[in-house]
């Protein structure tokens, strides 16, 4: 093989070496952002059963309506006679991984939870009725779940 030949083999080389690592690269970014929507639409499903739960909660039968104080009364309702479970467990935020935040209305209890994420969401339209403001969020943190007294609620 003549020194020339080497040379146009090598360059052949390097070239297929860097369209392969632009096409992994891709690959990589594609897999990052299909498992980024996955944890949005995890969190709204967690969102929603942590909801769930508060309406739950405030509709137990004898009960004044009285909201949660923490999740461990969602855990396990302190009021109920019989072992009464509203949330199965206390789900983390499955974008950012840390635990949801509370939202508390003043002496009342927990109305609501959302995420800690600054993130701005992939998710921008597709929400549930009860979500439609979602599509305004700047940040996934602008999401929150909140229980909606009888008479206020959303579809």
């Amino acid at each position: 093989m003549a020194a020339g030949e080497r040379g146009s083999a090598y360059l052949w080389l390097m070239g297929v070496l860097v369209v392969l690592g632009l096409i992994m690269g891709r690959a990589i970014e594609v897999a990052s952002t299909q498992a980024d929507r996955q944890r949005e639409r995890t969190l709204l499903q967690v969102g929603d059963a942590y909801r769930r739960a508060i309406a739950s909660y405030a509709a137990l039968p004898g009960s004044d309506g009285s909201l949660p104080r923490s999740v461990e009364d969602l855990l396990q309702d302190p009021r109920a006679s019989e072992p009464v479970r509203h949330l199965r467990r206390a789900y983390a935020d499955p974008v950012s991984g840390q635990p949801m935040q509370l939202i508390r209305r003043e002496d009342e209890g927990i109305v609501g939870v959302h995420s800690p994420s600054d993130r701005p969401p992939l998710m921008r339209r597709g929400f549930a009725l009860r979500y439609k403001e979602f599509e305004k969020a700047e940040r996934i943190a602008d999401w929150q779940f909140l229980f909606q007294p009888s008479g206020q609620a959303k579809n």
